[in-house]
């Protein structure tokens, strides 16, 4: 995709429309003009989900945040493990409530012979079925039975809403371009690429505020707003601070899921605060990697933890986020005339 723009980008949106029967197999990179790379998916995943005709799996990166958005885009695909996750490719649901393949009619298979589950042949069943315990004797001969034209493996996939892995190609068929930013609206031209809608130019000035850095920022909006409703814009406007920003994203997941807590404005001012660091600018080199020292004093008087990976902060995890759902640090050192903000891909909790 070519861009004819000076904008500096803030958030880019990438939609890939393609079919793989492995796509966790697939590394997806984005590589901007001025040659920054950004990993979309990573690949290597046991992941065979399909999209429904027309669709298209969108991806967000901030990684290119401040580079000039003018010149060629490049979509790279790599397949990065040979062979498929599996031979029933998952599928979306076509067809009727109880659908029918073919002449595989999927109510007789998994209520009348009860053989299928989850899309496979179910070996307990089968073999809870066919009174034996020993599985191993009957599979070869079960795996070759046919029903209506179809051996049994085959229509188990199709009843559990897949295809065979080798009715699909590995194409991609289109990418589009979404690009947020600020300075003046731009378009895109060449293979794929769509228009690209940007934000009017942010504030006038030598530079901008915490607060009015989030407001101007497409995917910072709700965290946006909510400071306004609890009344931390304001102080965000002078002092000195270190802010730890969520992606709209992250705050919509937070506010559904924390909808009843979050109703009252001092528990809401209290989650806000425990992304900032006031009296203090810290930088990505700032922020303490080691073991014990990991420690940051936040705005709520609570600490957050660091998490590093290669001696760089990877992680920035309150004692209220589990293990498995760490906010990842995915954008950083974003100056602001009163501190710096690092962008987040979760809310933090105290």
């Amino acid at each position: 995709v070519v861009v004819d723009s000076s904008i500096t980008a803030e958030t880019v949106y990438v939609y890939v429309s393609y079919e793989h029967p492995s796509r966790g197999h697939l590394e997806i990179t984005l590589t901007s003009p001025g040659g920054m790379t950004s990993v979309l998916v990573p690949g290597a995943r046991p992941e065979n989900g399909q999209l429904r005709e027309g669709e298209y799996w969108k991806f967000t990166t901030v990684r290119h945040w401040g580079e000039s958005i003018e010149g060629r885009w490049t979509l790279s695909v790599t397949d990065l493990t040979e062979g498929n996750v599996d031979d029933c490719v998952d599928y979306p649901w076509r067809g009727e409530e109880i659908p029918v393949f073919g002449e595989v009619t999927c109510h007789v298979l998994e209520t009348d012979f009860q053989f299928c589950a989850d899309g496979d042949l179910d070996l307990e069943a089968v073999s809870l079925i066919l009174g034996t315990e020993d599985v191993d004797e009957i599979i070869d001969e079960i795996e070759s039975m046919t029903y209506d034209n179809r051996t049994f493996i085959e229509s188990c996939c199709a009843c559990g809403g897949g295809f065979s892995a080798s009715s699909l190609s590995s194409s991609l068929f289109n990418w589009k371009l979404e690009i947020y930013g600020h300075d003046k609206d731009t378009t895109t031209s060449g293979g794929g690429g769509g228009e690209m809608p940007m934000t009017e130019s942010p504030a006038t000035g030598d530079c901008e505020t915490i607060a009015e850095l989030a407001c101007n920022t497409p995917d910072l909006s709700l965290l946006c707003e909510v400071l306004i409703i609890a009344g931390l814009d304001t102080p965000l406007n002078t002092g000195v601070w270190t802010v730890f920003a969520p992606v709209n994203d992250a705050m919509e997941s937070a506010l559904t899921a924390l909808a009843d807590v979050l109703d009252d404005q001092d528990v809401l001012a209290d989650i806000l605060l425990f992304h900032t660091v006031p009296e203090k600018a810290l930088y990505e080199s700032d922020l303490p990697c080691e073991p014990g020292m990991n420690l940051v004093t936040m705005g709520n008087g609570k600490d957050s933890r660091t998490l590093c990976l290669d001696g760089m902060a990877k992680y920035q995890k309150g004692a209220g986020n589990p293990d498995d759902a760490k906010p990842e640090i995915i954008a950083t050192d974003i100056e602001a005339c009163n501190g710096v903000i690092h962008v987040v891909d979760k809310v933090l909790l105290p």
